[in-house]
């Protein structure tokens, strides 16, 4: 008897792993930022803020890499590509978030 794996459960499997190392990677920026190597950001609501942008920014550039750049790719290492390729892709998109945000607060105060 054959198994199949329905694309539902696959493509909620890669979310779930693109989020847990999205999740990873941004705490470990978070605990050696600024050479602190500490997790004192977290009593800081502004810091959460923060953590939210990076984290979105990285899963956005997994999700990304995986759904237009690697669209036609179908070997095994698809996933494994993504999730790292992606970090490449996600910071500077956060990068550019923290640059405009920054012009418009220049501009505007």
């Amino acid at each position: 008897m054959k198994n199949t794996i329905s694309s539902f459960s696959t493509k909620r499997n890669n979310l779930v792993i693109y989020s847990f190392f999205a999740i990873s990677f941004t705490l470990f920026l978070t605990y050696v930022d600024e050479g602190n190597n500490n997790f004192e950001w977290m009593t800081s609501p502004l810091e959460w803020v923060s953590f939210i942008v990076y984290f979105s920014g990285i899963l956005f550039g997994q999700i990304l890499l995986e759904k237009k750049i690697l669209k036609r790719y179908s070997g095994k290492g698809k996933v494994l590509i993504s999730t790292f390729g992606g970090v490449l892709v996600g910071i500077p998109i956060v990068f550019g978030f923290f640059a405009i945000t920054y012009f418009l607060g220049q501009i505007f105060y």
